[in-house]
C-alpha cells in the first residue's frame, strides 16, 4: 500500500490527477453557475496549473462584491441618475427663486415703509405749510384791514373837509 504513495509512483500520479480533475470540475461548475467571465480560460488554467484555483477563488470573491448589471439596468440607472440630478437642479432653482422673491418682498416692505414715512412727512409738511399760509393770510388781512381803515379815515377826512368848506 505504501508503494502507491511513493514519489514518482503511479498511485501518487493518479491522486494528483484526481485532485486536478476535481479542482477543474469545481471551477467549471462554479464558473457556469455564477456566470463568471472567461469561464473556459479559468477551467483550462486550473487544469494546466493547479494554483490557478487559488487565483480563481480570489477573483470569484472579488467579483462577488461587484454588482454586474445588464445594459438595460445600466441605462435605467443612468436615466434615474440624470432625473435625480435634474430634480436637484430644479429644487436649487426653486430655492433661488424663493430667496429672490423673499428679497423682493422685503424690499417692497422697506419701500412701503419708506412710502408711509414719506406720506407722513408730506402730511406734516402740508400741515406746516397750511399753518404758514393761514398766518400769511391773517397778516395780509391785517394789512388790508389797516389799509382799509386808513383809506376809510382818509375818505372820512376828505368828506369832512369837503363838507366843512361847503357851508
Amino acid at each position: 500500500m505504501r508503494e502507491w504513495f511513493v514519489p514518482g509512483s503511479l498511485g501518487l500520479q493518479l491522486l494528483q490527477m484526481a485532485i486536478l480533475c476535481g479542482a477543474t470540475y469545481f471551477v467549471y461548475r462554479d464558473a457556469y453557475r455564477r456566470e463568471v467571465p472567461y469561464k473556459n480560460c479559468w477551467v483550462a488554467g486550473t487544469f494546466l496549473f493547479l494554483p490557478v484555483l487559488l487565483i480563481y477563488l480570489w477573483y470569484r470573491h472579488k467579483s462577488a462584491r461587484e454588482v454586474s448589471v445588464s445594459v438595460e439596468q445600466h441605462a435605467q440607472y443612468e436615466l434615474e441618475r440624470k432625473q435625480a440630478a435634474e430634480k436637484r437642479s430644479i429644487a436649487a432653482q426653486r430655492a433661488q427663486l424663493e430667496q429672490a422673491r423673499q428679497a423682493e418682498l422685503e424690499r417692497h416692505r422697506v419701500t412701503e415703509a419708506e412710502l408711509e414715512r414719506l406720506q407722513e412727512a408730506r402730511k406734516v409738511a402740508k400741515a406746516k405749510r397750511m399753518q404758514e399760509l393761514a398766518e400769511e393770510r391773517a397778516e395780509q388781512e391785517k394789512r388790508h384791514a389797516a389799509l382799509l381803515k386808513l383809506k376809510e379815515k382818509k375818505l372820512q377826512d376828505t368828506v369832512a373837509r369837503n363838507l366843512k368848506v361847503a357851508p
